[in-house]
């Protein structure tokens, strides 16, 4: 493997910039493989309100 996704489903679900900005920094110096950190499309993963996708954009490697 040279990358792994780690998807928003976690506890606390990963739908700000913030949380997915912490995610990143944690597994920055991990020299196995590449590590994205996939942002939920909804706010806690329900469906109804989208996550702020112009703050998560500046995140994109």
């Amino acid at each position: 493997m040279t990358t792994v996704a780690y998807l928003p489903d976690t506890n606390p679900i990963i739908d700000t910039a913030g949380q997915v900005k912490f995610v990143q920094d944690l597994f920055s110096n991990v020299k196995l493989c590449k590590v994205k950190v996939i942002s939920a499309a909804t706010k806690n993963l329900n469906g109804e309100q989208i996550t702020s996708m112009m703050s998560l954009k500046v995140l994109v490697q």
